[in-house]
């Protein structure tokens, strides 16, 4: 019998070869074989092609807070609209 470790972290990246964006479903709690995953970051590209655009992030606070990152802005925001975004990462 093997045993496996569960990562500290689990990350998701999404390749999206179509020229239209998609939106993906996440939630802010994963499940996997009986380990649980919270979601505490989202990065979504804003553009016509990966070549070009705008990267957004989304980090939620230790405090369970959610912020919007958009360059100099920093903005309050909730999961249900980051679960609504083109999330890249």
């Amino acid at each position: 019998m093997t045993n496996f470790l569960v990562p500290h972290f689990l990350t998701f990246y999404v390749k999206n070869h179509d020229k239209k964006a998609v939106a993906l479903r996440f939630e802010e709690v994963y499940l996997e074989n009986g380990s649980t995953f919270d979601l505490y970051g989202v990065v979504e590209h804003i553009g016509e092609s990966r070549r070009e655009g705008h990267y957004v992030s989304y980090i939620k606070s230790f405090t369970g807070i959610w912020h919007k990152f958009d360059d100099e802005a920093v903005s309050a925001t909730n999961f249900e609209k980051i679960s609504k975004t083109h999330a890249y990462i």
